[in-house]
């Protein structure tokens, strides 16, 4: 009456055959609401596979014995497929390599009873052989009734994260090897605590002590109590402009004899400016000490034989 639309079922039954009756008879069903919800459910459904095939991540749906029942495009290149159907009805772990298999098994048995892992590696296998690192989430799908029907994953190649892991790490032993080899003395110590934090190898090599009674030690613990009032004045310098530069000191010994030292601190800092921890130098000048100790006795001698 309003002139709005209403969607209707129709069926109809022809009664002009019987001698008795004349016309047809009409059964007229409202679906207006089922036609909506069947147009959402049919929007839905594009949505989704639009979804799934523009995702940059391989997207599998398998059965609760793993196999595949969907997929898109990104797992079958992932695996080095042209098309999709050539992984339907293929067991995902298939492509999962030999040494990954069992824990495989175990992380579908925990997605069944728990309803999903997630950011498990795994090395995937190819069409070829190759092996390519991957990260993979998956949750459980369930029916109307809330039974375990399916499992849906979404697995992420990570080549080139772990290539660039692989580079870093490597970066870093290198570092550390520089910097455990160096011929100075490198300590970080914290501000706040005058804790040390780390230290190179150098630094238990030339003053004797272990690892164990260096790191979390005082820093002023390592100095020659004689030249405790310079460390102190050099520690104001830092807290107030965050260096030091050329301070000439002593260190101690684990046996206490005295290693003279030129020290250089700088403030390292995060992104706000404030200090995480001071880096610190120690430069061992003791052989630099003696040959001028012994030219200061030479020249004394020198003079006075002049004289």
């Amino acid at each position: 009456k309003d002139g709005s639309w209403r969607v209707i079922e129709s069926t109809g039954q022809n009664l002009l055959d019987d001698p008795n009756v004349c016309g047809i008879v009409t059964n007229a069903r409202d679906i207006t609401e089922q036609a909506a919800a069947e147009a959402a459910l049919a929007e839905s459904e594009a949505l989704y596979r639009s979804l799934v095939e523009t995702s940059p991540d391989a997207i599998t749906l398998t059965d609760l014995h793993g196999n595949i029942i969907i997929t898109n495009q990104q797992a079958a290149s992932l695996h080095g497929f042209i098309t999709v159907e050539e992984l339907l009805g293929e067991s995902a772990f298939n492509f999962i390599a030999p040494e990954d298999l069992e824990r495989a098994a175990a992380n579908a048995q925990k997605t069944l009873t728990e309803g999903s892992v997630q950011n498990v590696e795994y090395s995937l296998l190819t069409k070829d052989g190759r092996r390519i690192p991957v990260e993979l989430s998956a949750s459980l799908v369930r029916d109307a009734a809330g039974q375990p029907k399916a499992f849906i994953g979404v697995t992420r190649d990570i080549s080139q994260r772990k290539a660039a892991e692989e580079a870093l790490k490597a970066s870093e032993e290198k570092y550390q090897q520089l910097y455990d080899s160096a011929p100075d003395l490198f300590v970080s110590v914290d501000p706040k605590t005058a804790e040390v934090l780390h230290c190179n190898q150098t630094v238990f090599k030339k003053l004797g002590y272990t690892k164990e009674e260096i790191i979390g030690s005082a820093v002023f613990d390592l100095y020659h109590p004689d030249c405790l009032d310079d460390v102190r004045k050099v520690f104001d310098t830092f807290v107030k402009t965050g260096e030091v530069h050329n301070a000439e000191l002593q260190l101690k010994h684990k046996d206490g004899t005295r290693i003279n030292v030129i020290l250089n601190v700088s403030a390292v800092r995060d992104e706000e400016g404030n200090v995480l921890y001071s880096s610190s130098i120690w430069r061992d000048i003791t052989d630099l000490k003696q040959v001028q100790e012994a030219l200061a006795t030479s020249e004394r001698l020198h003079r006075t034989l002049t004289e």
